[in-house]
């Protein structure tokens, strides 16, 4: 339970240890946040799509 409350309370906190491995965490919790919302508009588009036929 610590851990995950530290990982949402602050990774900044953690010392200079996690620069770098904060940088690629970020880099790719942003590619996995787009990916997601690609994902959710395809599948709107698809629904609306079939919705009106």
């Amino acid at each position: 339970a610590e851990r995950v409350g530290g990982l949402e309370e602050a990774p900044e906190s953690t010392g200079p240890l996690r620069e770098d491995f904060g940088l690629s965490s970020s880099a790719l919790i942003g590619l996995l946040v787009i990916a997601v919302a690609i994902a959710t508009v395809i599948v709107i588009s698809l629904v609306m799509l079939r919705k009106r036929q």
